[in-house]
């Protein structure tokens, strides 16, 4: 009973990681920062009507497919996301992020979040296709902004950076799609 279990188990760690391409948008199986080593869990497409939008990925330390289960851990993570439509403007993106904080957190959450966000949404310019943003978290250090490899800012809080993570993750997210596709489980 036990050799099908130790083979299963053979298998399963020399799998290789798998990479994701999404609206021709690759995301690799793996990201590395200064901090360390992240794996992709999964990457979606963000639409709006039947526009698209972006293309995000989802990286964690290790693989998860519950929403909450993410949410709940403080622990890193990474979403890179790729603009695919021709433009979008600074005020529409600070809309949507604001839409999203506000479908995802309780009043009192969104309060304390309040002069963070505002922070944040002071981050964003104009975005046209081909750009990539990256969102990094590591416990302790807030959220990392940075449009095409060059740092916007970053902003305080594990409670902030579980907080962006819901916009995506959360009980109404972005898109219910996407939401699918950064878990794995499209």
């Amino acid at each position: 009973m036990r050799t099908p279990f130790l083979l299963l188990l053979a298998l399963w760690l020399v799998t290789p990681l798998q990479a994701a391409t999404v609206a021709g948008i690759d995301f690799p199986p793996r990201v590395q920062s200064d901090e360390g080593s992240l794996l992709l869990n999964g990457a979606g497409l963000r639409r709006k009507f039947f526009i698209k939008v972006y293309a995000a990925g989802l990286y964690l330390p290790q693989r998860v497919h519950e929403a909450r289960q993410i949410l709940a851990a403080n622990s890193p993570w990474r979403v890179e996301m790729q603009i695919i439509h021709s433009r979008i403007s600074a005020e529409k993106i600070n809309s949507a992020w604001r839409e999203g904080f506000e479908k995802n957190q309780d009043a009192a959450m969104l309060e304390r979040l309040a002069p963070r966000l505002e922070r944040f949404q002071q981050l964003f310019p104009d975005l046209h296709e081909g750009q990539r943003l990256v969102f990094e978290h590591w416990p302790g250090q807030g959220v990392r902004i940075a449009l095409d490899g060059r740092e916007l800012g970053r902003i305080e809080g594990d409670d902030f950076a579980r907080a962006l993570l819901a916009v995506w993750l959360g009980p109404e997210p972005a898109d219910d799609d996407l939401k699918a596709g950064m878990l794995g489980t499209d």
